[in-house]
Order: structure tokens, then C-alpha cells, then sequence
């Protein structure tokens, strides 16, 4: 067995320090590995610098100093691989819940929303933010590492913004437009300017970009613009105003005649009981309990919102409205039962306060026509 002198020793740590191993615990490593492969398998009488630069040529490719810089980076990352199993698994499960609710939602089945919602919450929020941080690992230059991170953000915001669509949160529109306004003016011209540099890239830069532009010009036309939106919201604001109008007529003429039956006297309790009802709707789109007779003057619309974004109190009032009348669904007559079996408001968990106002004024109105 061979025996290694000092001054070997000092040998091979100048050398290993020369060839670009500077962290003084990897000189040791590699000082204990090295001297173990000499000490085994030379001979007594054999050459020790000859033996020593075959044995050091085995722990490279290119340079001894890989092995620092793969070093650090594993430090610097210990937890890459974990992180990009994680990635992996996250987006394999997110894909799958998410075409799972899909198919709940489209079938009707219960468990749909909350497969949605955990779908895009993983993707949003874990995904995504592991994709960069991977991506930001993989290269040093930061122009890549700016247009990659804008990328992600837009994606995050997109998808979120499509999750508080589905589910009716506010601020769905504003997570879009932020997504496709930083997509276009940051991440666009940063990608297109710095790849298009490149002759190996410049193709791949072309047609990506047109990609994305034709994809956010498609999804800008799934979206109303402001005149359409204000348009639409007077267009139903005029249909319930001349609701009202003829509701407020036939009202007159009810209490102007004679009650003298029990079922008369309860259409009228039920008439003020839903009138309560559109007050609180009405405030809440409008702030004001009733709506005047000039309000596209004013610009008083009924806007695109919904009824479960009213506040706790108010919507604990407008459900039990709607559980006491169809509790009594049996003292109805067929066309007030009509009304309830065919309205969103009464059928669905959620529904448009436009479309509930709509409702309640032809249940009104068959309760005066009764």
C-alpha cells in the first residue's frame, strides 16, 4: 500500500487550489478522496505525479473548477430538485382537478366550484411561481430572468382573474386587463427585442409573438367594451323602469278596489314584502332605494352585479325572502308558481342583480294579475 508524504500532500493542495477549487472544506473533500484512490491502488515503486494526474482528470469534464461551481449551486439550491418535483406534481394534479370540475360544471354535479378553485389556486399560486423560480435558476441573464418573471405575473394574474370570474368575486375584469397590459407593454417588447437579437432565436421570437398577440387580441374580444357595457346597463335599467311604471298602476287600482277576500289581502303583503326586497337590490347597484325617473340623465344604471356581493346582513334578509315564499309555493297560484320555477333568482345560489330585479318585478306583477 502506498503512503503519501507531507509534501505530497502540500502537492496536491497547490494544485487542486491552482485548478480553481478555492473553498477550503471542498479542497479537503476531494484532498481525503484523492488520497484514498493513490494510497489503494499505487504501487510502492510507482510514479505519484504521473498516478495523480490521471486520478485528477476523473473528476471533470472540462475543469476541475466545475465541481466548485456545481457545488455552490447545489448550496445555493439545495432544495432544486424538491422544488422541481413539486412543480411536476402540482401542475400534473392542477390539470387534472381542473378537467375534472370541468367536466362536474358541464354535467351539473356537485363539487364542481370547489374542484375549480383548488385547480387554479394550485396553478396560480404554486405552479407557477415554482416555474420561475426554476426558469431564474437555469440562466444568468437578466433580461430573461425580467421578461420570464413579467410572464409569470401576467399568467398568475389571468388565471386568477378568470377564477374570480367563474366564482363572482369582484375585481375579476381588473386582473385581467392589468395581466394583458403588462403582457403586451412589458413582457412583449423586452421578449421580441432581446430575442429577435439572436440569429438562432429570431425566428422562434417572430412567431411566438405573433402567437401571443393574436391569443390576447382573441381575448380581448371576449370582453365588452365600456360603451357595450353601458349600453347594455341602460337597456335593462329602461325595461325595469317601465316594470315599475305599470306595477306602480296596477298597484293604485288594486288598493283603490274593495278587498274582501283573504287571498287579496295576502298578494298585497307579499307585493310590499318583495317590494323591500328590490329596495335593498336597488341601493346596493344604485344607492338609492328607488329609481328616478331621470336616471340616464344621471347615469343611474343597473350595473353587472351580483346579488351575493351584498353585505351580510342584507343577504341574510334577501334568503329568508326567498325561503319564506317558497315555503308557501302551495298557496301560490300557476302563474306565480311559474315565476318561481322558471327564475334564476329563486333556482340558482347566485344570480345577477339586474336579473333578480327582473324577477322579482313579474312576481309582482302576477300577484297583482292573480
Amino acid at each position: 500500500m502506498y503512503t503519501l508524504t507531507d509534501i505530497q500532500l502540500d502537492f496536491i493542495r497547490l494544485d487542486l487550489r491552482a485548478r480553481g477549487i478555492g473553498r477550503i472544506e471542498l479542497q479537503d473533500d476531494l484532498l481525503d478522496h484523492v488520497c484514498c484512490i493513490i494510497e489503494r491502488n499505487l504501487e510502492p515503486d510507482g510514479d505519484f505525479e504521473d498516478y495523480y494526474a490521471q486520478v485528477i482528470t476523473t473528476f471533470y469534464q472540462d475543469e476541475l473548477a466545475e465541481i466548485e461551481k456545481e457545488t455552490i449551486q447545489l448550496l445555493t439550491f439545495k432544495n432544486y430538485y424538491a422544488m422541481k418535483n413539486t412543480m411536476i406534481r402540482s401542475g400534473s394534479f392542477a390539470t387534472f382537478l381542473l378537467v375534472l370540475g370541468l367536466v362536474f360544471k358541464f354535467m351539473h354535479w356537485p363539487g364542481a366550484s370547489m374542484m375549480l378553485v383548488v385547480s387554479i389556486l394550485i396553478f396560480s399560486l404554486l405552479f407557477l411561481p415554482l416555474v420561475f423560480i426554476l426558469k431564474a435558476k437555469d440562466t444568468t441573464a437578466s433580461t430573461v430572468k425580467l421578461s420570464s418573471g413579467i410572464g409569470i405575473a401576467a399568467g398568475m394574474s389571468i388565471s386568477l382573474g378568470i377564477l374570480f370570474k367563474v366564482m363572482h368575486w369582484p375585481y375579476a375584469n381588473m386582473l385581467v386587463v392589468c395581466a394583458l397590459l403588462a403582457i403586451v407593454f412589458l413582457f412583449l417588447p423586452i421578449y421580441f427585442f432581446t430575442g429577435i437579437r439572436n440569429p438562432d432565436t429570431k425566428v422562434n421570437t417572430i412567431v411566438t409573438t405573433i402567437v401571443i398577440v393574436v391569443g390576447c387580441g382573441m381575448l380581448i374580444t371576449l370582453v365588452r367594451s365600456p360603451r357595450a357595457t353601458t349600453e347594455e346597463a341602460l337597456s335593462y335599467t329602461a325595461l325595469y323602469y317601465g316594470y315599475e311604471q305599470q306595477l306602480s298602476a296596477l298597484a293604485k287600482i288594486q288598493v283603490a278596489d274593495t278587498i274582501s277576500t283573504e287571498g287579496e289581502i295576502e298578494s298585497l303583503a307579499w307585493f310590499e314584502k318583495t317590494n323591500s326586497v328590490k329596495e335593498l337590490l336597488l341601493k346596493h347597484t344604485i344607492g338609492m332605494a328607488q329609481l328616478p325617473a331621470d336616471f340616464e340623465s344621471n347615469q343611474l344604471f343597473i350595473e353587472d352585479n351580483w346579488v351575493n356581493e351584498l353585505p351580510e346582513t342584507e343577504l341574510k334578509l334577501v334568503d329568508s325572502f326567498k325561503k319564506e315564499i317558497l315555503s308557501n309555493r302551495d298557496k301560490l297560484s300557476k302563474g306565480e308558481f311559474e315565476v318561481l320555477s322558471n327564475s334564476s333568482f329563486f333556482k340558482a345560489k347566485d344570480c345577477r342583480i339586474r336579473e333578480a330585479l327582473l324577477c322579482l318585478n313579474q312576481f309582482q306583477l302576477s300577484l297583482l294579475l292573480n
